[in-house]
């Protein structure tokens, strides 16, 4: 709901409101009158009180603008203005949006992505009798520092160790085939059983990593005795 500026008292409150917000965000997305938005630095928007009226700066696409602020709105994910330019000949609506830094998407994308992990970790384990959880990780990113796409999850029972593997995302037929094609034998351990999950619809396309996991337990039968690797017959964590 939008909250009127008519008394000093509301203009003030406005005032060191939005000073706050824009202290805390380093970076904002603007739109005026719903065009398209465009990159601002905290540095480059000003609000301040002039003359018993709250006013907005800000650098645009046309050069700095300044507008006499009617009304304002805070919904905790944008702020938002009806402005007045030119003696009330131009009316524009405002919008500036707090832009997160790449650094906390990605930290929330992993912590998502590790939970959902961890759950899967916990049913595999719930599935097979008297295993515990050794490891539950994700697979590396596309690029450095980025989260992977799957869950690692290895279990242990005694000596007998049951790797899991899963996708984290929603995830389509053409990828899961495709990623399966770069999945590698892990270097650090061996187990003795892989354990493939994934939805109904994209199962078809991990037989490839499975005809994988039986070539490399044949190249390795004179070091290491391998069991065969189980197709993942259909438990899928939400």
């Amino acid at each position: 709901m939008f909250q009127s500026l008519t008394t000093s008292e509301q203009r003030s409150y406005a005032h060191r409101h939005i000073a706050e917000l824009f202290a805390g965000h380093a970076e904002w997305l603007c739109s005026v009158d719903q065009n398209e938005a465009y990159s601002l630095h905290r540095n480059e928007i000003e609000i301040s009180i002039s003359t018993d009226r709250l006013m907005l700066s800000c650098w645009t696409e046309k050069g700095t603008r300044t507008w006499r602020l009617l009304d304002w709105f805070w919904n905790g994910e944008a702020l938002a203005f009806h402005g007045s330019r030119k003696m009330g000949a131009e009316r524009p609506f405002i919008e500036l949006i707090p832009r997160t830094s790449a650094s906390s998407i990605t930290a929330t994308i992993r912590a998502a992505r590790q939970a959902r992990c961890y759950r899967l970790a916990e049913l595999a384990s719930a599935l097979e009798p008297d295993t515990r959880i050794e490891r539950a990780s994700l697979s590396p990113g596309a690029r450095r520092g980025q989260p992977g796409r799957y869950a690692r999850i290895l279990l242990r029972r005694k000596r007998y160790r049951i790797a899991v593997t899963a996708p984290v995302i929603p995830t389509r037929v053409g990828a899961v085939d495709a990623g399966s094609r770069g999945i590698r034998q892990p270097a650090v351990f061996h187990p003795n059983r892989l354990q493939l999950v994934s939805p109904q619809r994209t199962r078809h396309g991990l037989r490839h990593l499975q005809q994988r996991f039986h070539q490399s337990r044949r190249k390795r039968e004179h070091h290491e005795q391998y069991a065969d690797a189980e197709y993942g017959r259909g438990w899928w964590g939400h």
